[in-house]
C-alpha cells in the first residue's frame, strides 16, 4: 500500500510538471506567433522599403521573444526544429536589412506556420505518443 501511494504521488508530480510545461510553451509560442503576425502586417504596409525602423523594431521584438524561449524549448523539443526556426529568423533579419520585400514576407509567413506547428505538436495525441 505504501508503494502504491508513493508511485501515485510521483505520477501526480510528473503530470503536474507536464501540464505546467505545456501551458508555458503554448503561451510562449502564441506570443511569438503574435509578434510575427504584427511583423508580417508591418512588412506588408512597408512594401516599398521593408528596412524601415518600424519593421526592424517588430523584427527585434519577435526575435527577442523567440530567443527568450528557444533555449528552454531546445531541451524539451526536437532541437533540430528549434535550430531551423532560429535560422529562419536570421534569414528574415538579412532580408529586412537587404530590403527584399518578397523574401522577407514569405520568410515571416513560414515562421508563423513553423511556430504554430510547434505549438500544435506540444499537445498530446496518438501521433506523438506512439
Amino acid at each position: 500500500m505504501k508503494k502504491l501511494i508513493i508511485i501515485s504521488v510521483f505520477m501526480a508530480v510528473v503530470m503536474a510538471f507536464a501540464a505546467v510545461e505545456l501551458c508555458y510553451d503554448s503561451k510562449n509560442y502564441r506570443n511569438v506567433v503574435d509578434e510575427l503576425t504584427r511583423l508580417c502586417k508591418c512588412i506588408e504596409q512597408n512594401e516599398q522599403d521593408v528596412s524601415v525602423a518600424a519593421v526592424r523594431e517588430k523584427y527585434d521584438a519577435a526575435r527577442s521573444s523567440w530567443d527568450k524561449m528557444s533555449g528552454f524549448s531546445m531541451s524539451i523539443t526536437n532541437h533540430n526544429i528549434i535550430r531551423s526556426v532560429s535560422e529562419k529568423f536570421v534569414y528574415l533579419g538579412a532580408y529586412i536589412e537587404a530590403n527584399v520585400y518578397s523574401d522577407a514576407l514569405s520568410t515571416a509567413k513560414v515562421l508563423i506556420k513553423a511556430t504554430s506547428d510547434l505549438e500544435r505538436e506540444k499537445y498530446p495525441s496518438l501521433g506523438n505518443i506512439f
